[in-house]
């Protein structure tokens, strides 16, 4: 809405002569020299104090006249506008540059014609309807500022009015905004430059009451001969000035910058792309997208939180008794790798989505898989489970081993999860070079009606479950698409309140392993910048008995490595000074100006994205393990 101000001015002349005061002014002024002037220090933007500085409309106005006579002006501090008026009273002031002309205050001060006059505009928020006038809001809940003679006008027209006072028009304004009040009145310039200032967008003018501020400059009731020259004064200022004062003070005024909002903002935004990039890249259901991640995070911190408090646990454990170190071991690895477990999910549901995913076949034995039953054992237990375990597997087997992990750590999870009471049965056995894979459970089961939603992402049987059991709401949705990645198909048979079968058959080839030792001549050199990981790795090489050099980045080991040709670098990415690769790339460069023979370069990373093992190898590594690091896959890396 565009804010309009009346200014208007007395057609008298007064004691002016041809525009010029007469020999009577003159001789007062000469003699008066200062106005002392007292002001309402909080009426932005019609006169107002900011740092000390009297500023507004009507100050710039006095200033205009304060140079066309010569009167030097005098703003004497107060704190109230109440006090202004006091000390205009007693003397103290000359002039207060705006006021209402009222009955009261005609006991003890004269008034110049108006020179400011607008509208009492009814002001709340947008959603609230228009109104034709005052009586339309009288019985809703107002709010003004402390000491304006406008509560006094209210009160007496309507005596069972509801008038909250606010201590500054900041407040008053907010009140309204916070929907803590319902309306307020303000006129025209107040509410327009608020509005800009503090950013309440999320206001508007709904109506008008019908009154009107006549503002006047009030003089000391012994200052006759001031208020003359005032007047005169005041009719010369003409049209254009007034509306260059008016647009300075509001079209030009510069809202005051929210940083809290915007630091909050800012938070938010950044949670939600990274969510709409992980999740919902191409996302079609924008509607369902804020529920979805308010239940995927809420159940993400959960997931991780039930593994973590075993680990935790454990360790605390061990460090009071070490010598049940042995006994909950295999329990302290199974919890951390049901974290990475739930941390894979998290970056692998969008891969999955695009059908990203790419087998990495390696050798491993059926002990690996067997592991992850001590956590599983551990936590059906905790529920009175029985957990009976069958397998027929070879003892070296080829396969991604990784995937079906978490194919398992997902199945078996929701086993114990959904089954109050009875038993989790656990298959594993090899034929015709095939992997079949079977969970049963003695839980609530499933409805045959919804037996295909299951596997859909965020999906439970029904919001009540979704609360009671917990889970990120990914797992089955994972365990589907991985599993046909394997090149098999997930199956589920179920019965409402006895239980469910999920299974699952997968192409694996069987190997004879030849265990091989790893047989390093000279030192190998681990370029590593964080201290915990560079105590891991030398624990972990002399444990292989491997001698080694450590490099806290990349330049270092470029360094090293010209001085000493290592036969096998393990090189971080993220270092700084200089990375991985950029590191990589020179010690290639300086083998072929060398005629060295290359060095087995094996990136070290916790970059766990699909399409970073190409990247690594473009650079001229010859491999890649990610972190936390698993030895087993370490050892053969080295070999």
């Amino acid at each position: 809405m565009k804010y309009l101000i009346i200014f208007f001015f007395s057609l008298s002349f007064g004691h002016l002569i041809d525009g010029k005061l007469d020999k009577e002014d003159i001789n007062y002024i000469k003699q008066k020299k200062v106005i002392n002037v007292c002001i309402n220090p909080d009426w932005a933007p019609i006169e107002f104090r900011e740092d000390g500085i009297p500023k507004g409309i009507s100050i710039d106005i006095l200033k205009i006249i304060s140079k066309r006579i010569g009167l030097k002006l005098n703003f004497i501090y107060t704190d109230t506008w109440k006090k202004s008026q006091e000390y205009l009273k007693n003397g103290k002031c000359d002039i207060t540059p705006t006021a209402i002309k009222t009955y009261k205050r005609e006991k003890y001060a004269i008034f110049t014609k108006p020179y400011l006059n607008y509208d009492l505009a009814i002001i709340t928020t947008q959603d609230k309807p228009y109104v034709t006038d005052i009586s339309a809001i009288i019985d809703k809940s107002i709010t003004r500022k402390k000491g304006s003679g406008l509560i006094t006008k209210l009160k007496r027209l309507y005596p069972n009015i509801q008038i909250l006072q606010a201590n500054n028009f900041v407040e008053m304004f907010k009140l309204v905004a916070d929907k803590k009040v319902y309306v307020t009145i303000a006129a025209l310039p107040v509410f327009a430059y608020y509005k800009k200032r503090y950013n309440l967008y999320n206001l508007k003018i709904v109506g008008f009451t019908g009154w009107k501020y006549p503002l006047r400059i009030m003089v000391n009731k012994n200052e006759t001969k001031l208020r003359n020259i005032l007047d005169d004064e005041l009719k010369l200022i003409s049209p254009e000035t007034t509306q260059k004062i008016y647009e300075k003070w509001i079209i030009q005024t510069k809202p005051e910058f929210n940083y809290k909002f915007f630091i909050i903002f800012g938070i938010i935004l950044l949670i939600v792309s990274l969510w709409l990039f992980i999740l919902y890249k191409k996302n079609k259901k924008l509607k369902e997208l804020s529920e979805i991640k308010s239940k995927f995070l809420s159940n993400m911190s959960h997931e991780l939180r039930t593994p973590l408090n075993s680990l935790m646990g454990f360790i605390q454990i061990i460090e009071k008794n070490p010598k049940e170190c042995e006994k909950y071991l295999p329990l302290v690895k199974a919890s951390a790798e049901t974290i990475l477990t739930e941390i894979d999910d998290i970056l692998n549901f969008d891969r999955l989505q695009k059908k990203e995913i790419k087998l990495k076949n390696i050798e491993f034995t059926k002990q690996e898989l067997k592991s992850l039953l001590s956590f599983c054992e551990f936590e059906a237990k905790k529920k009175g489970l029985k957990v009976d375990y069958k397998d027929d597997l070879p003892e070296f087997l080829y396969g991604d081993i990784d995937k079906i992990r978490d194919v398992l750590v997902h199945l078996i999870d929701n086993a114990i999860k959904f089954t109050k009471e009875g038993k989790i049965e656990i298959i594993l056995k090899y034929e015709n070079e095939k992997l079949f894979v079977s969970i049963k459970d003695t839980g609530i089961g499933i409805p045959q009606n919804r037996l295909k939603e299951i596997f859909k992402e965020f999906k439970q049987l029904d919001e009540r479950i979704n609360k009671k059991y917990q889970g990120l709401g990914v797992g089955l949705s994972i365990s589907q698409k991985l599993v046909k990645i394997l090149g098999g198909e997930l199956k589920v048979k179920s019965e409402v309140n006895k239980g469910s079968e999920f299974y699952f058959e997968i192409p694996i080839k069987k190997v004879e392993k030849k265990e091989k030792k790893i047989n390093i001549k000279g030192k190998i050199l681990v370029a590593e910048d964080n201290k915990a990981n560079q105590m891991f790795m030398q624990v972990l090489l002399k444990q292989l008995n491997i001698n080694f050099d450590i490099a806290e980045n990349g330049k270092i080991a470029f360094e090293l490595y010209k001085n000493y040709h290592y036969p096998i670098i393990l090189m971080d990415i993220n270092m700084p000074v200089m990375d991985g690769i950029e590191a990589t790339k020179k010690i290639r460069e300086y083998e072929k100006q060398n005629n060295l023979k290359p060095s087995k370069i094996i990136a070290v990373t916790a970059n766990a994205i699909d399409g970073d093992e190409e990247r690594f190898l473009e650079a001229g590594m010859d491999g890649y393990i990610p972190k936390p690091i698993d030895i087993e896959k370490l050892k053969k890396l080295l070999n």
